[in-house]
């Protein structure tokens, strides 16, 4: 029985440290976007409204609000490869009522691992081919070494939503919980970083240890506030896999606790995070590959922290996200109620 009750939670005052740069082509890329989602993936969905329900998701949007850098091509082949993912996630999860099969949401998965891997070159199946075609357009437009780490995010990706498909009915720890959100949510968006570039990053910037903790602490601050603000949608559909339903649950700390421990994490991680990335400025002046990598990575975690607060998937239908990030929030099985902005975002 999915439960019904209101509840609220309080978040601090936000200190807004990362600058927030959508793509200046965002609004022409959304648009092509639903055009080509109306156009090939309706017979993926049980009616033209379950396409449209996905649609008003703005899936889009995290794309045009994560990657300012990134051309309009390039968008365009990342959205159709993550929007298939999004209509696996919706159609397939546990919590997708009679739509729900196990069997046929491991076997397309599946599916698209092996296209990554390189063993399935073809498909009969109408998800699969769409995602054949958008993933070679993918190889096309990238280097080998952004190939490689985008096959291996797609990878870890798909091995972690199989390994989810289980998850509601096994006995976990919040590290393989952690570990498991990481790789649905957060590894396949900061391996596209490097793509949105449009070049490969040299082994100066991947194995920067400082760089790569950059990469860490951006992917922690979007999985967080990710957790935060889809809280309502997993509670409320009673599948709640989220760091804050851990927190939160029996034996833990209460749903106030476990919003104050995400919510200053968050703030932790971009003092961490604005600290190591002036230290970087100046060390790697030379090489301005690293300077605009270490942008794009800031410009993900704030732009993933808007997108979560814009979107009707997390907050319900018909929201309009009014710029508050701190306050009394009400959370109702119908929507996100948030507080009066206080400060500018």
């Amino acid at each position: 029985m999915q439960p019904t009750e209101s509840f609220t939670f309080t978040l601090a005052p936000y200190g807004n440290l990362l600058e927030y740069r959508p793509n200046p082509q965002g609004d022409e890329v959304e648009r092509q976007a639903k055009k080509w989602a109306r156009e090939f993936l309706l017979p993926l969905c049980p009616s033209e409204k379950a396409l449209e329900i996905l649609l008003d998701g703005r899936p889009s949007a995290f794309i045009t609000m994560c990657y300012p850098s990134m051309s309009p091509e390039r968008m365009l082949t990342w959205y159709k490869l993550s929007f298939i993912a999004f209509v696996l996630d919706d159609l397939y999860c546990p919590d997708g009522g009679d739509i729900y099969e196990p069997g046929a949401s491991k076997s397309l998965l599946k599916g698209i691992m092996a296209i990554v891997n390189g063993s399935m070159k073809e498909s009969d199946n109408i998800c699969l081919q769409l995602f054949i075609e958008a993933w070679n357009q993918t190889c096309e437009l990238s280097g080998p070494g952004t190939q490689k780490r985008i096959t291996t995010a797609w990878t870890e990706m798909m091995a972690a939503f199989v390994k989810e498909v289980d998850l509601p009915n096994i006995d976990y720890s919040f590290e393989e919980l952690y570990q498991n959100r990481s790789r649905t949510a957060m590894y396949l968006p900061m391996a596209y970083v490097e793509y949105g570039l449009g070049e490969d990053l040299d082994e100066r910037v991947v194995e920067n240890a400082d760089i790569c903790k950059l990469y860490v602490l951006a992917r922690d601050h979007a999985l967080l506030t990710h957790e935060i603000w889809s809280y309502r949608k997993e509670y409320y559909s009673g599948g709640a896999l989220s760091l804050v339903e851990f927190w939160a649950r029996p034996g833990g700390s209460k749903i106030q606790e476990a919003m104050d421990k995400a919510w200053s994490r968050v703030a932790s991680i971009e003092e961490e995070f604005i600290a190591i990335r002036d230290q970087l400025f100046v060390e790697m002046a030379d090489i301005p590959l690293a300077r605009k990598y270490i942008s794009e990575l800031e410009a993900l975690a704030a732009g993933a922290l808007r997108f979560s607060c814009i979107c009707p998937r997390y907050n319900g239908v018909d929201h309009s996200w009014n710029g508050a990030l701190s306050g009394k929030f009400i959370l109702t099985p119908e929507k996100t109620i948030y507080p009066p902005r206080e400060q500018p975002i």
